[in-house]
């Protein structure tokens, strides 16, 4: 008799342990399903117009580094430089540096950002300052045939760790970074640059 309670105390304790193992597994999977499943709402969240003003930020943020900006016969000096009055309907929002950082940041990855401020500082490139309540343009090599913006057809493919976004003839991804949605791609540039 003792050796039956004993072998039924083990037979109980393997499914015991056999329970607590499934319900574990369970648990885990569970907690998976929910994770995706947060992440596929918060990835719906991303509407076209989202991925549309990430495009038009990306655009803007090059148009500043390499654009032909348009001004107004207005200028200062500064130093040998020349800077004119900022008067582009492109830029109608883009009243200061903090604008221009601000545009930069939030479209970019940190990394790409850094990247980007490195080359407002290059002669090469449009340098600007505000003098009283106006931003001025000091302009670099300018972009002759700089591209205009162009949204055609936008499709998103959903990635492990982002968004893929296939746009007209070019394809970059996206994903959250400060609970923004940035990439890392300059997706417009001059036709004779090259990076």
């Amino acid at each position: 008799m003792k050796n039956f309670i004993v072998k039924n105390k083990k037979i109980f304790l393997i499914i015991l342990i056999t329970i607590l193992v499934i319900i574990s597994f369970i648990l885990i999977a569970i907690g998976i399903l929910n994770k995706n499943k947060e992440q596929n709402e918060e990835n719906e969240n991303l509407t076209v117009n989202d991925i549309k003003n990430l495009i038009r930020n990306n655009y803007l943020s090059t148009y500043l580094l390499e654009g032909d900006i348009k001004v107004t016969d207005s200028y200062m000096n500064m130093g040998d430089d020349i800077y004119y009055i900022v008067q582009d309907p492109l830029l109608e929002n883009i009243n200061s540096i903090s604008d221009i950082s601000n545009l930069i940041e939030n479209t970019f990855f940190e990394s790409r950002a850094a990247t980007i401020f490195e080359k407002l500082k290059d002669d090469k490139y449009n340098q600007y300052v505000v003098a009283g309540d106006y931003l001025y343009v000091k302009k670099g090599n300018v972009c002759k045939d700089f591209p205009e913006i162009n949204y055609g057809e936008i499709i998103q493919k959903e990635l492990e760790d982002g968004i893929w976004i296939d746009y007209n003839d070019a394809g970059f991804k996206i994903k959250q970074e400060d609970n923004k949605w940035k990439t890392g791609t300059i997706i417009y540039k001059c036709s004779d640059e090259t990076e």
